[in-house]
């Protein structure tokens, strides 16, 4: 027993590292596809990256604060189904084949590479309107022509299909989506504008994680908007573009002046948000808002030239132009 004991008094003590170390300091820096990989490692493995909110705030963080990488759009193409028996200038069938990644530099070929397949998405047709996509943190929201509401995790190809909205809008009238994170609780959230019968406005909100189903905002949009054309993430906020030929109906809601109105996703909210001095001129529908290096920006297409403006301030909007070619 002696010889045993001092032989294993000499046998070198085994490392360990404290999960929380592991976690905070090793996980927290991995790139996405090896987390994925790391998954099967063991279940607190599995929990935290798949599961830990906090986490995935953490990692997203890092992402943003390390040196930027080269630019890259990620694409939703839609091809044409032609049926055999029908007039082929119809174009009544579209197809999405799925999510594709265009980087920089990082092909000779300049191809764009699949990262998340969409077979399951249904076939629309000619006069359906199709919406717009939108993203955040790594996430996508897609909703169908039909109505339901899609968040995609092309990272871990992981689907939700939130519930069904009872607010059916009126036939031929606008949808319009926005998805984006409340800055306080970190949790997602998508709204929807949508008409009733009395031809007025609404918007509901789904909480993911939280809701069961949709609920609507004390709060009544200010203005109608761009049919299909999804809200814009910025700073905790929906940015939403006015749509300023409104006939009918909907005349009483015509903005003669206001470009956007903003929806807070934490106080649920709106506001209203002018544009540059020439906005809404008659390039209205070649304008698109998006993010741009941590800076709202607006770029417009006027014939054969573009300009990109970006606001200093939304609270108080001040538009410069920035690009000009």
């Amino acid at each position: 027993m002696d010889v045993e004991d001092d032989e294993t008094r000499r046998l070198p003590s085994t490392p360990y590292l404290p999960q929380e170390l592991i976690v905070w300091e090793i996980l927290v820096r991995l790139p996405v596809k090896s987390l994925l990989r790391f998954r099967c490692v063991c279940k607190e493995w599995r929990d935290t990256v798949s599961g830990d909110t906090s986490f995935s705030e953490a990692h997203t963080r890092r992402l943003r604060q390390q040196k930027r990488s080269p630019s890259s759009l990620l694409i939703a193409p839609y091809i044409t189904i032609v049926h055999p028996d029908e007039d082929e200038d119809l174009m009544n069938d579209y197809a999405t084949p799925g999510l594709y990644l265009w980087e920089e530099n990082q092909r000779q070929d300049g191809v764009a590479t699949l990262v998340h397949d969409m077979a399951w998405f249904p076939v629309e047709t000619f006069w359906d309107t199709r919406h717009g996509f939108a993203h955040c943190d790594g996430l996508i929201m897609l909703p169908e022509s039909k109505g339901a509401v899609h968040v995609l995790n092309p990272a871990t190809r992981r689907r939700l299909t939130l519930p069904q909205s009872p607010n059916n809008s009126v036939t031929g009238c606008p949808n319009v989506y926005g998805f984006g994170r409340n800055p306080s609780s970190g949790a997602y959230k998508i709204a929807h504008l949508f008409y009733v019968e009395s031809y007025s406005l609404g918007m509901e909100v789904f909480t993911v994680g939280e809701d069961h189903c949709w609920r609507e905002t004390a709060a009544k949009p200010p203005h109608p908007f761009i049919n299909g054309r999804t809200a814009t993430f910025f700073k905790g906020s929906l940015i939403l573009t006015v749509e300023h030929r409104v006939s009918g109906y909907y005349s009483r809601y015509f903005a003669r002046e206001t470009s956007f109105v903003r929806f807070g996703l934490e106080d649920e909210l709106f506001s209203i948000m002018a544009g540059p001095q020439w906005y809404p001129g008659p390039h209205h529908d070649e304008s698109r808002l998006a993010e741009l290096h941590g800076e709202l920006a607006l770029a417009c297409r006027k014939d054969e030239s573009v300009e990109i403006w970006i606001c200093e301030d939304v609270n108080l909007p001040r538009w410069l132009e920035a690009h000009h070619s």
